[in-house]
């Protein structure tokens, strides 16, 4: 196997003490050296002591100082190069992998004769080092490494006069192949370096979870400098497997998983809300599914929205696309109990990354159909949020389901598309008239938007504890095991409480039902070409049209004439009438200022008039 020069390079260093802060310069160099796309990510949680000053590559000016963000910085303005520093420790396996999943590219390759390209997909090469001073840390690296399906493992340490080191290699969710000039012990790990008798395994690393590595007489400084010669040699032109005569040109390989029936259906149900429908990009229509770590996770999303759903799972570490996920929805609404998933895919020498085929069974009922890569997923690259509420999804529900009617459906207006979180409270507005719900449970100290699909779909989340997680381009809400990524526009500043009124010339209480009963009668005789607005005028309610004129009496003071829109005034009152409240406050001005309707306690709608010939 033979790695193209172009191909990008992610090397993950954990620790950046004693080995790392001496490996990280002869990385730099090499890295450089390869002119190829690369990406270094340095994890450490430690701080540069006085202690650290004898042996470590480190200065006085660098005291108090995280030491991954030291090296990082240090080196990549000197080369140039793209650097990350990650300061802590990272002690879990989920953490680590995610840090090791490589991104997926793809390019055209030309052929040569005229349109006989095709698209290639392929991968970062992605190299773990350890450089850490603990077994802890090394028996977490070997277990990402037994689970992972392609990676370059390189564990190195040294103590004063002695140093290790041990490379393994996984291809195709398997550990093989040949080191050069010896072979591999057991089918295990692979020795890197010049091994002069095996390992005290009382030693580190721990003999039990590194097997087939060896013991090198070499001082330290000789120890980075074997560990950056060794690396080179594995990202080089040079082959890191060796192919045999007799090996098979195509790996069949099979991976298991079990869940519950009824989970997984309900899953797969939960994030097809937010799959594309009749997409131009037909993956976007389908559904992701994850198995790691014993969790099975499911994604869809239509670009603008994500929703991933996590539940419980046991079985191997394998990703899919399916193909027709809303009728593999369809069937699992027939299977019970334990669900076995079993995927199969044979990769080649030639197509690393095939489509694969995934068999679905309860035992009694059993589905087979086959599967998209997952690398042709789209990738979620998610921004920051650094701020977070704690809701109440259901009663977040209810208010969102009472303000819902004033959001407008002008996409010129991005914000005016979406409800508005200002303090403690949300607010709909088109122009026209403004709906507003509030709760002292949550309050923010910065308002943002969220687009009411989303807020729409918070019965999913039932009575679990949410929260909304904010940052400038996204927004989330997110459970245990249900999280909504959605896009928000930016806050235009509009000052969404000044535009309320304050003062009125006339205040008094209405009777949501009957005045509801009067404006339905009136809007009944409103058509499509006879939009007209209803004359408020007092205690009457008027409406004329050119068939005729309609009057309704509704007991209320004089106040001087204005005009409503029906349709506006209607769901207005039926705000309050969801929420069960039977009286409520209509305060007025002049005749062209806003119309409110208060309960006096958490809800308002605000409706602006609509000017009449001769009021004016």
């Amino acid at each position: 196997m033979n790695f193209s020069k172009k191909r990008p390079v992610k090397i993950v260093m954990l620790g950046a003490g004693g080995t790392g802060a001496h490996i990280a310069p002869h990385l730099y160099r090499l890295l450089y050296a390869l002119e190829r796309p690369v990406k270094f990510i340095i994890c450490d949680g430690d701080k540069v002591e006085p202690k650290n000053l004898v042996r470590q590559n480190f200065t006085e000016a660098d005291l108090g100082e995280n030491k991954a963000r030291v090296i990082a910085e240090r080196y990549s303005d000197v080369f140039g190069l793209e650097t990350s520093y990650i300061p802590r420790f990272i002690e879990d396996a989920g953490q680590l992998e995610e840090l090791l999943r490589p991104e997926v590219f793809r390019h055209y390759v030309y052929g040569s004769e005229p349109n006989t390209g095709r698209w290639v997909t392929n991968s970062e090469l992605v190299i773990l080092i350890g450089a850490a001073d603990n077994n802890k840390s090394r028996k977490l690296c070997h277990e990402v490494f037994l689970r992972a399906r392609d990676l370059v493992y390189i564990d190195s340490g040294n103590g004063e006069y002695t140093g290790q080191i041990v490379c393994g290699i996984r291809r195709a969710g398997k550990t093989g192949g040949k080191h050069p000039g010896r072979s591999v012990p057991h089918g295990g790990l692979l020795c890197g370096g010049v091994g002069l008798r095996p390992a005290d395994h009382r030693g580190k690393p721990d003999g039990r979870h590194c097997r087939g590595h060896y013991d090198l007489q070499h001082s330290g400084h000789r120890l980075q400098h074997r560990t950056a010669d060794h690396l080179l040699y594995q990202i080089g032109e040079h082959p890191i497997f060796s192919k045999t005569a007799n090996e098979e040109e195509s790996r069949m390989s099979t991976f298991h998983a079990y869940v519950d029936a009824a989970h997984f259906h309900e899953a797969l149900g939960n994030v097809l809300r937010f799959a594309a429908k009749r997409s131009r990009l037909p993956i976007l229509e389908e559904a992701q599914v994850r198995f790691e770590d014993g969790h099975c996770v499911l994604t869809c999303t239509n670009l603008d929205q994500w929703c991933m759903s996590t539940i419980p799972a046991v079985g191997d570490s394998f990703s899919f696309v399916f193909v027709g996920t809303r009728k593999i929805l369809s069937a699992c609404k027939y299977f019970s109990g334990e669900l076995e998933l079993t995927y199969t895919i044979e990769p080649t020498e030639t197509n690393p990354d095939p489509r694969g085929q995934i068999s679905i069974s309860d035992g009694k009922r059993s589905l087979k159909r086959s599967t998209e890569r997952t690398s042709d997923f789209p990738e979620l690259k998610e921004k920051p949020l650094d701020r977070h509420y704690p809701v109440n999804p259901k009663r977040l529900l209810e208010r969102f389901k009472r303000v819902k009617y004033a959001v407008s459906s002008n996409d010129a207006r991005p914000n005016q598309c979406c409800i508005e979180f200002l303090k403690d409270k949300i607010i709909a507005v088109d122009g026209y008239r403004l709906a507003m719900s509030t709760d002292p449970a949550v309050n923010v100290e910065k308002p943002f938007y969220i687009p009411p699909e989303v807020m729409a779909e918070l019965t999913m989340f039932k009575d679990q504890d949410c929260t909304i997680s904010v940052g400038e381009e996204w927004a989330a809400v997110e459970s245990e095991t249900l999280r909504v990524l959605t896009r928000i526009p930016g806050y235009d500043g509009f000052d969404v409480e000044r535009a309320i009124p304050t003062s009125f010339s006339t205040e008094y209480p209405v009777d949501v039902d009957q005045l509801l009963d009067e404006v339905r009668y009136l809007n009944g005789f409103i058509t499509a070409k006879t939009r007209k607005p209803i004359r408020f005028d007092g205690g009457t309610l008027s409406l004329e049209t050119p068939g005729g004129t309609y009057l309704s009496k509704v007991g209320l003071p004089p106040v001087e004439a204005r005009g409503l829109n029906p349709k506006y005034l209607l769901e207005g009152l039926e705000q309050f009438k969801a929420k069960k409240v039977h009286t409520v406050t209509m305060k007025m001005g002049h005749p062209h200022s806003p119309m409110i309707l208060t309960d006096g306690k958490d809800d308002l709608a605000m409706v602006l008039p609509v000017r009449l010939k001769e009021v004016a």
